[in-house]
Order: structure tokens, then C-alpha cells, then sequence
């Protein structure tokens, strides 16, 4: 996530399954990393995960872990 330097609040958050993250991430010998790019217009391989803020991280988590109907 990235934070707003002037409210300190949450700008851009990033959210991917576990068992995507080999697939989209930097592999180096000890540990994965992520580079995406904060604008809203990106097209890089991190836009599928990108969302505008956290209240829509938070939707996508309940909707995730809501029982399927």
C-alpha cells in the first residue's frame, strides 16, 4: 500500500491471491517483490491487484470470504 504524505492516509493498495504471487512478482534468491506503479492509468502486470482504497480492498475481502450462495 502507499500512503497520502499529507493525511497519512491509505492512497493505493494492492491486494493478490498467495498463490498468484510467484507468477506476478520479482523472484530474487531469498524473498518475492512486488514494483508496481501507483497511477491510476498504469498498465503494468500489477493492475489486475490495484484498488483505489482500502474500502474497496475491504469489499473485495468479504466478498471473497462470503459463503457462496
Amino acid at each position: 500500500m502507499i500512503l497520502d504524505p499529507e493525511t497519512a492516509s491509505i492512497w493505493r493498495a494492492w491486494l493478490a491471491p498467495t498463490l498468484e504471487l510467484e507468477g506476478v512478482a520479482n523472484d530474487y534468491p531469498d524473498k518475492l517483490a512486488l514494483a508496481p506503479s501507483p497511477a491510476l492509468t498504469s498498465n503494468d502486470k500489477y493492475t489486475p491487484y490495484r484498488h483505489p482504497n482500502m474500502r474497496v480492498v475491504a469489499d473485495r475481502i468479504i466478498a471473497h470470504m462470503a459463503p457462496a450462495a
